[in-house]
C-alpha cells in the first residue's frame, strides 16, 4: 500500500476497509477500532493483509487526513512483521505482557511508514501465560486511548491458540485463507472456533484469488 498504492491488491484492500464499516447505533456507521487478523496456517498471507490494511487506514481518514494507527505484531513465535520492520532486537509486546505497562510504553513505536508499530519483542518464560490474562486486555485498552485504529497480526491457528485471546477483545476479526491452498476442513474448524469467541464481527478473506476463479 505504501509503494504500490494503485495496484489491484491495494484496491481490493480499500474495498475491504469500506466493507468493515460497522453499525454504531442510531443509523450511524463507524470504522472498528481494534481489528485482529488471523489465519488457519502460516501460508495464508495474514501478515501482508494486516500491514497493508494498517497503512491504508493511516493514509486515508474520513476527512482525508488519515488516522493515527498502531500495528501490533502479536505473533510472538514467528515474529514475521517484527523482522520485516528490522526490529527483532527491540522490546515490544512480550515485554509488556511480562513486565506490565508503563506511561510511555508506546513511545518507541514510530517507523518510517505512516503507522506506529509495536514489535513482538523477545518472549520471556511467563509471556505466554500472561497472554491469556487481563494484561492483554489492558494493553489493548490503553492502545484504544491513543490510537484511532489498532491492527493486530496474530499467530496462525495451527501454531497457537493466541489468536482466540485477541479475537475475544476485537471489534472485528479477519480470517485470511489462501485460495486453493488452505485446506477446507482446517478453515471450517478455524471459523467455527473463532465464532465462539466474543469478537463482535467475523469476516473471511480469500487471498490470492485470480480472475479465472471468478468465472
Amino acid at each position: 500500500a505504501e509503494h504500490y498504492p494503485m495496484s489491484a491488491v491495494v484496491e481490493n484492500l480499500r474495498g475491504l476497509r469500506s466493507a468493515l464499516l460497522v453499525n454504531s447505533g442510531a443509523g450511524h456507521e463507524a470504522q472498528p477500532q481494534v481489528i485482529v487478523v488471523c489465519g488457519p496456517d502460516r501460508k495464508s498471507g495474514k501478515s501482508l493483509i494486516a500491514s497493508n490494511l494498517a497503512i491504508l487506514y493511516a493514509k486515508t481518514g474520513s476527512n482525508g487526513s488519515g488516522r493515527h494507527v498502531l500495528l501490533i505484531d502479536a505473533d510472538l513465535r514467528n515474529r514475521s512483521l517484527t523482522q520485516a520492520f528490522g526490529m527483532a532486537d527491540q522490546a515490544g509486546l512480550s515485554e509488556l505482557l511480562s513486565n506490565g505497562l508503563t506511561a510511555n510504553c508506546f513511545d518507541r513505536t514510530e517507523t518510517a511508514l505512516p503507522v506506529d508499530f509495536l514489535p513482538a519483542g523477545t518472549p520471556q518464560p511467563d509471556t505466554f501465560e500472561k497472554l491469556d490474562s487481563a494484561r492483554t486486555a489492558q494493553i489493548l485498552r490503553e492502545a484504544r486511548k491513543k490510537y484511532q485504529v489498532i491492527v493486530v497480526d496474530t499467530p496462525a491457528i495451527s501454531d497457537a491458540a493466541d489468536a482466540f485471546v485477541f479475537a475475544g477483545l476485537a471489534d472485528v476479526t479477519l480470517t485470511v485463507a489462501r485460495n486453493r491452498k488452505t485446506p477446507k476442513g482446517r478453515l471450517i474448524r478455524t471459523i467455527s472456533a473463532l465464532a465462539r469467541t466474543e469478537t463482535k464481527k467475523l469476516h473471511l478473506i480469500l487471498n490470492s484469488v485470480e480472475e479465472a476463479d471468478l468465472k
